[in-house]
């Protein structure tokens, strides 16, 4: 069976992706409680983004904070597999845009950011840009140390390796504290 999953091929792309996070989660401690999104809105844009990255540690974590926070089951599963059809339409764009990011590696086009300011304003639209990367991030060292577990290597072996070594302990913090077992 192929791996299909998004993971991190590269120390550059790790650093990258990591640094980010690292700047995100930091700007979301000091964010303002008026600026930031309610804690199952969040919720919500990281199923999103679990979704599209197939990670199986953090949805299995954030679908158990998600039925916490007060989103149904049934909504949780839809969001996960993109459906949005439960999703308050206040929220689509914010679950869209968190998609479209981690479809794109982390990126974004500034149409779509200027969309979600439009939609929420520069302040929240910079807490929903730092949930999703700090949710991108543990997606993609968590799927690539799954990649690295199941012996799925590029044709440059070593930089995998280098690139398994820097995000292996964000992956199994990951792991222990969604209380992950495999089936």
């Amino acid at each position: 069976m192929k791996f299909r999953k998004r993971f991190l091929k590269t120390p550059i792309e790790a650093m990258r992706i990591l640094w980010q996070a690292q700047v995100s989660f930091i700007a979301m401690i000091f964010t303002g409680r008026l600026h930031r999104v309610s804690p199952a809105f969040a919720e919500r844009i990281n199923l999103a983004v679990c979704g599209v990255n197939e990670c199986a540690y953090c949805t299995h974590l954030h679908t158990k904070l998600a039925l916490r926070k007060g989103v149904s089951e049934q909504e949780a599963a839809q969001i996960i597999a993109g459906h949005e059809g439960l999703v308050a339409p206040q929220e689509a764009r914010a679950l869209a845009f968190g998609s479209r990011v981690a479809e794109s590696g982390g990126s974004f086009a500034s149409q779509e950011w200027d969309t979600l300011v439009d939609a929420y304003g520069l302040k929240k639209a910079k807490h929903i840009l730092n949930v999703v990367r700090v949710i991108n991030a543990g997606n993609m060292c968590a799927n690539t140390a799954e990649a690295f577990g199941e012996g799925v290597v590029s044709s440059r072996r070593v930089r995998f390796f280098i690139t398994y070594l820097m995000v292996g302990p964000v992956a199994f913090m990951i792991k222990v504290m969604g209380g992950y077992k495999r089936k």
